[in-house]
């Protein structure tokens, strides 16, 4: 009897052994964030690091491209490393933009693991990591600016004035009326820049209410932007074979990738049903693309 138990015991120690050794090495995780401050707009690198104890595996978070106020892109496959005692270091890298300013926090993240070869998935909760945006203008600038000196103008009668805009007004408008006016709508179609004619377009967006429309809108203006701009045919181009076109064009890498994050997004609403939070990020994100590779100040 003696015996018997006595085997009963090992047999209990060997089956419960190596489950309390993976129980006392508890899962630990960081966001590795950049230390100064990034300007709003600008991509930036991120690290995603999580240590597991022996024995376990990790769940890919699977994380979207526009996670809360941050707009992942270039996510690169998450990497493997063994450490002492027999833990395993999971380490992802991502670009980044963010489009607000101040300290901006990672959303909660919950990473989900399991034993290998088990079903049961087990959790903790990852601190969270908070990056300081700055604004592209200079706070510092107190400078004021001198205002222009008035000009002194000689007094004229009022009737006298009021006469001779009349006259000037009724001759300005027969000649517009004559000449200009018949011209008008074409002069302004070839005054108009590819910018302003972008601008105006993404104005008759923002008044559509529908996400899947707006999004679809947005992609094909700054299609049509792109091939004003560049000379490049882009009607019968996919997103990747047009983004793969941009760099033999003067458009430069930090604007391509900032291009990158519309299409993608754009393509994610019409394709992959995803419902965005509000019609007018992309819109502003649009506008400001468009100013900042034409050179036009914002409005």
């Amino acid at each position: 009897m003696t015996r018997c138990c006595y085997c009963l015991v090992l047999v209990y120690l060997l089956w419960t052994g190596p489950v309390t050794a993976q129980s006392g090495v508890p899962p630990s995780g960081q966001w590795t964030v950049p230390i100064q401050p990034v300007l709003i707009g600008e991509p930036f690198p991120m690290y995603l690091e999580i240590i597991l104890p022996p024995g376990t595996e990790l769940i890919d978070p699977g994380l979207p491209v526009i996670w809360g106020e941050y707009w992942l892109t270039s996510l690169a496959p998450i990497e493997i490393t063994d450490l002492p005692d027999g833990m395993h270091l999971y380490r992802q890298s991502f670009t980044v933009t963010l489009w607000n300013i101040g300290a901006i926090s990672t959303p909660p993240l919950l990473v989900s693991y399991r034993g290998i070869g088990e079903t049961q998935v087990q959790t903790f909760q990852l601190p969270p990591g908070v990056v300081q945006v700055n604004s592209v203008l200079n706070p510092d600038d107190l400078n004021l600016r001198p205002l222009r000196p008035m000009l002194e103008m000689p007094y004229v009668s009022p009737l006298m004035l009021l006469g001779v805009l009349v006259l000037v007004a009724g001759v300005v408008y027969g000649l517009w009326y004559v000449l200009i006016r018949p011209y008008g709508r074409l002069a302004k179609r070839v005054q108009a820049t590819p910018a302003r004619r972008a601008l105006a377009e993404l104005n008759q967006v923002a008044r559509l209410d529908d996400p899947v429309r707006v999004h679809m809108r947005v992609a094909e203006v700054l299609r049509r932007f792109i091939g004003a701009h560049t000379g490049l045919i882009v009607a019968d181009l996919t997103t990747d074979e047009l983004l793969q076109a941009l760099p033999r064009t003067s458009i430069i890498e930090s604007r391509r990738l900032e291009l990158q994050q519309l299409l993608e997004y754009a393509d994610l609403v019409k394709f992959a049903q995803l419902k965005p939070s509000t019609n007018q990020r992309i819109i502003g994100a649009a506008r400001r693309w468009v100013n900042d590779v034409e050179g036009i100040d914002h409005a």
